[in-house]
């Protein structure tokens, strides 16, 4: 199976280093001085996670699929919040969609940098 796999460094006293993680496994991560050591220890430590629920006669959860996203999204929001985000993109001079996609990317650029 084919799990996703997110791929990053992280800053250390060293430097950066590269981590390996797999979303569907909470703390099954590698780490490295490349990518491709964090991956190879990670594609180890997920043999090892995989053989252990094996073992104890759990499920092995199926692969999250991220292909499905197709970038639509429904929100349900207070009439009030939806009023003041409606004036806020009248005030830039966007639409609403460009002004909360404008919002999410500086929310999850400043979450990244933690």
């Amino acid at each position: 199976m084919s799990y996703p796999m997110r791929l990053f460094t992280v800053k250390t006293t060293k430097g950066f280093e590269w981590v390996a993680e797999f979303v569907d496994f909470k703390g099954c991560v590698g780490g490295g001085d490349t990518a491709q050591e964090a991956l190879d220890a990670a594609l180890v430590n997920l043999d090892v996670y995989l053989q252990y629920l094996k073992e104890k006669g759990e499920d092995i959860p199926q692969p999250s699929d991220y292909n499905e996203c197709n970038g639509k999204i429904a929100l349900r929001i207070p009439k009030s919040m939806h009023r003041r985000l409606v004036m806020k993109a009248d005030e830039e001079g966007v639409s609403l969609n460009q002004l909360l996609v404008s919002y999410l990317a500086e929310m999850l650029g400043a979450k990244s940098k933690d």
